[in-house]
């Protein structure tokens, strides 16, 4: 399965990244992953969202439900290509490696509920949080390419867009996944 995800916003790193920075990006991908899952191949398979007949995809941190779309105990994983974009007028991409580092963690549920902001309560239409990941480990290739948008899109200071093309791979064709990977 290909698809893209995308996020605009600001990628904290190093020290200065929390968990509400990435949690808010988590929430964003939710969204897109919500849509995803009403086109095919998902579109056909709502059994996999239920938590009773696939628990390997599913996951309860603090009381939370979360779904990952790629797990590694169905030896899957995905390969991802980046295009990273700063505004056109700024001079640096500052921290990369570490911006990335927070949006990989973003991709994939809280280990544990010190990664879950104490304020936030996820709404009914997050009940359960997709997520991209069940773990980070499980992105085996990364692509990035880094440019300017020439576009006034990007206001804030530090925001940036990531523009994500994902592979969704496995290791081996599990009869309950084969219609999930390339």
């Amino acid at each position: 399965m290909e698809f893209t995800l995308f996020y605009t916003g600001i990628i904290k790193s190093g020290n200065s990244a929390d968990i509400t920075n990435k949690n808010d990006i988590r929430v964003k991908i939710h969204e897109q992953l919500t849509t995803l899952r009403n086109h095919p191949p998902l579109n056909s398979r709502k059994d996999l969202f239920d938590k009773n007949a696939y628990p390997d995809f599913h996951t309860n941190v603090k009381g939370f439900d979360y779904f990952s779309l790629v797990s590694g105990k169905w030896n899957m994983y995905v390969e991802l290509s980046l295009n990273v974009l700063i505004p056109h007028n700024s001079l640096s991409f500052g921290d990369i490696d570490n911006k990335l580092k927070t949006l990989f963690d973003a991709l994939r549920p809280p280990r544990n509920e010190n990664e879950i902001p104490k304020s936030w309560i996820p709404n009914s239409t997050q009940k359960p949080l997709l997520c991209l990941l069940e773990d980070d480990e499980l992105i085996y290739k990364v692509n990035i390419d880094t440019d300017y948008l020439l576009d006034t899109t990007l206001t804030k200071p530090g925001e940036i867009m990531v523009i994500m093309y994902v592979k969704v791979k496995g290791n081996s064709g599990q009869i309950g996944i084969l219609d999930l990977i390339i």
